[in-house]
């Protein structure tokens, strides 16, 4: 009997002559999504295509050589020029022979990094666990807040940012789309590469765990169910891919894994999050980042401008490979390990160095504990370890970083997670550069703007005191601080905000009729060119107060005077006052013995008090009087 075996057919060329490179190439470029376009030309340099050679379709002709062979075929790779068959010994090497072929490799066969198991609270009710700071953040975490508070997120959602209008790519096992904090998410594609359909939940004949581990790590990125588990890119669309059959001894071959990446990334993906790492059939020596043909292909996404997101791996204690997973080593991905909730390097998560000197992980998140949706029960929620789940939450806070800044490239991404984590200037093959810090790496790249909405308000004078403090790790830039405001839904006006001192700056809104409504948002740019408006997404998404009937009093501060003598009359009397709509007048009346009301007499605005010296001549009072007084 001839057993099959998964090879690799790389060719030549793509089968057609240098002359027509460029129309083929023009083709591919009118095929690529708008939002891929847009994403390859953050990283393309200026003057050159967008698209190359990787782009072209394999030829037909080549092709079909292989498969009169009689082998089966599997994926094709354009990114490779490469194409994967099931073949017997007599096929392989009539394939080999065929003058288009270039090499014939043997198709790695993966197996899975092992998963710790979690020994308690397997399974958890939705009202198991109350979060002890309901009033802290906008949002209750329930059990899931020790690994948002790790990472420093909610402060980054409660200032609106949730990855709207973000792609994320999925690449696991399968998944469940109808559990509770699962149900919100827009699911734009969906491919399943082990058995070639349109269906990534579990169907009949699929092993029963199909589904539980991309499960997991979907809700590590995207769930969102209050008081149960809130992930930090809940408001992202999100593309699945289904890669690995968990049925099977070899779980996942990387034709899939290579065949799902370009996929994704034809679709207009942003961000690829991958909690498969694979070590079986490789040396040591091959993780030097250019070897492993997956991780070759996770650093050509990066190239294409998708930032890849990967586990280091749960391999601290194998003695039989107690590194880093494929494609870990790739020195352009990012690579998550694990840390329990005090901050301490998980027993399991891999280590680097790749086997070429360089520092891995890139940084850390909570990977012990999470909380998860439990993939057999639409309702429940459970824990998990491993770094598969430290490897979202960091993907979900790049996906934040990528929605307030939508320009900036994978390794400006990399850039900011580094150097805002919490050991950056002293890295290290254990944390990389430490837990990430979501408000430090999202305040990395553009101006950070702190302001305090303005209230309703009775005041129709104004103006109104729009103050913020603006501030940059580089310089800012003067010509872009702005105010934008508007009245009753009108067209918008721009102001340009006014320096005070240090990372102060004011600007005024003119008062509003009874009954307005006022809008308004703030804008800031730098020496990077990168422009920031507050709140996010500002002329959509403004600041908005209502100018009302004034049906409050003014306060007045009097400190009432005590006895006094002829020999220093008059006093001063001083007066402070506040209100919404300003102070139109303070005013005092008297009496003298319980005499005749006289006045009023109107203090004099001075700074910020008032004064009246006390309208009474010491001839006009006899030693014992009493003088009664009102100031309002």
């Amino acid at each position: 009997k001839l057993y099959p075996l998964g090879i690799w057919v790389e060719f030549h060329d793509k089968g057609m002559a240098d002359s027509d490179l460029v129309a083929a190439l023009a083709v591919e470029e009118a095929l690529l999504s708008p939002k891929t376009l847009a994403r390859r030309f953050r990283v393309i340099p200026a003057g050159q295509s967008v698209t190359d050679v990787r782009d072209l379709p394999l030829s037909a002709q080549y092709l079909a050589e292989v498969e009169a062979t009689g082998a089966e075929p599997r994926r094709i790779s354009r990114w490779f020029n490469a194409a994967s068959f099931n073949a017997t010994s007599e096929q392989i090497r009539r394939i080999a022979n065929l003058p288009s072929v270039r090499k014939v490799d043997r198709i790695a066969q993966f197996r899975r990094t092992t998963v710790p198991v979690f020994p308690d609270r397997e399974l958890e009710s939705p009202e198991s666990e109350k979060n002890q700071a309901d009033d802290r953040w906008n949002f209750n975490y329930g059990a899931s807040l020790g690994a948002a508070e790790l990472i420093n997120l909610p402060p980054i959602h409660d200032t609106g940012l949730t990855g709207d209008g973000v792609v994320v790519a999925v690449l696991d096992a399968g998944f469940t789309l109808s559990h509770d904090c699962l149900q919100h998410v827009p699911i734009l594609a969906q491919w399943d590469f082990v058995h070639n359909d349109d269906s990534v939940q579990w169907e009949s004949g699929d092993d029963d765990s199909q589904y539980h581990h991309g499960s997991q790590v979907l809700s590590s990125i995207m769930g969102f169910s209050e008081n149960n588990l809130i992930s930090p890119a809940f408001g992202a669309s999100a593309i699945l891919a289904m890669t690995e059959d968990t049925g099977d001894e070899t779980p996942i071959e990387e034709d899939n894994w290579i065949a799902a990446i370009e996929w994704v990334e034809s679709l207009g993906a942003d961000i690829v999050t991958s909690s498969l790492g694979y070590y079986y059939w490789y040396e040591y020596s091959d993780l030097d980042g250019n070897t492993a043909l997956i991780t070759r292909a996770a650093d050509m996404a990066v190239g294409r401008g998708m930032s890849v997101f990967t586990s280091a791996g749960n391999e601290r204690n194998n003695a039989e490979w107690p590194h880093l997973t494929a494609p870990a080593d790739g020195d352009s991905v990012v690579t998550v390990g694990a840390v329990d909730i005090s901050g301490t390097v998980a027993s399991f998560s891999s280590p680097g160095p790749t086997f070429d000197g360089r520092i891995k992980p890139d940084v850390c998140a909570l990977g012990v504990g999470n909380r998860v949706a439990a993939p057999f029960d639409d309702h429940m929620f459970m824990a998990a370890n491993g770094t598969s789940f430290a490897t979202p939450q960091v993907a979900g806070v790049a996906t934040l970083l990528l929605e307030r800044i939508p320009t900036l490239t994978p390794m400006q991404l990399r850039d900011a997670l580094r150097e805002g984590a919490s050991q950056n200037r002293e890295p290290d093959n254990d944390l990389g550069w430490g837990i990430i810090d979501a408000v430090a790496a999202l305040s990395y790249w553009g101006p950070t703007i702190a302001h305090q909405p303005l209230p309703s308000t009775e005041n129709t004078v104004g103006p109104y005191e729009v103050m913020a403090t603006i501030s940059d790790r580089v310089s800012l830039d003067s010509n872009t601080l702005f105010l934008y405001w508007r009245l009753d839904g009108g067209p918008w006006q721009q102001e340009a905000l006014t320096p005070l001192q240090g990372d102060q700056f004011m600007g005024l809104i003119p008062g509003a009729n009874m009954g307005g409504i006022v809008e308004y948002y703030l804008e800031a740019g730098d020496e990077n060119e990168f422009v920031i408006t507050m709140p996010h997404r500002g002329s959509t998404n403004p600041w908005a107060f209502n100018v009302g009937v004034d049906n409050t009093p003014p306060t007045l501060f009097h400190t009432p005077l005590t006895d006094q003598t002829l020999g220093i009359w008059p006093p001063l009397l001083i007066a402070e006052s506040e209100d919404e709509v300003g102070i139109d007048r303070v005013e005092m009346e008297f009496s003298i013995n319980g005499g005749m009301t006289q006045g009023p007499w109107l203090f004099q605005e001075m700074d910020e008090y008032w004064e009246l010296v006390f309208p009474l001549q010491s001839g006009q009072l006899t030693m014992g009087d009493v003088i009664s007084y009102e100031v309002r």
